[in-house]
């Protein structure tokens, strides 16, 4: 079998990363709605192969604060649970959703930090 010429080996290796990313995004999206990624039982055992366990949502856990954001006709909806952090949370949802991570990331994270900020001070008193 004559080899592969280059472009036919640099296509199919730009498929392979295309379906990587794509891969990576759809877990990246499921474990956002809560579900954790199953553990592969197969691991470290050679002798026996374990059916594919479905993804499984963890216990519920409540939501310190919902922030709802309109986007253009639209609203969408941030979860902030306890533990986590305002910059992070503002990026990714700036980045999930196109927009501008240097103006609009920094003015959500402080309105995030704002409103954990009044909720943390309301059950104190």
């Amino acid at each position: 079998m004559p080899p592969k010429r280059t472009s036919e080996r640099a296509h199919q290796h730009c498929e392979r990363l295309e379906k990587a990313r794509e891969e990576r995004q759809r877990v990246r999206e499921i474990t956002e709605r809560g579900y954790s990624k199953p553990r592969d039982a197969s691991r470290g055992s050679k002798t026996r192969q374990q059916p594919e366990r479905p993804w499984r949502k963890p216990a519920e856990r409540v939501p310190l604060l919902l922030v709802d954001i309109g986007i253009g006709n639209r609203k969408e909806r941030i979860a902030v649970y306890e533990g986590d952090r305002a910059d992070t949370l503002a990026r990714d949802f700036c980045v999930r959703h196109g927009l501008d991570v240097q103006t609009i990331a920094v003015r959500l994270q402080e309105e995030i930090e704002r409103q954990v900020d009044l909720i943390r001070a309301s059950s104190k008193q």
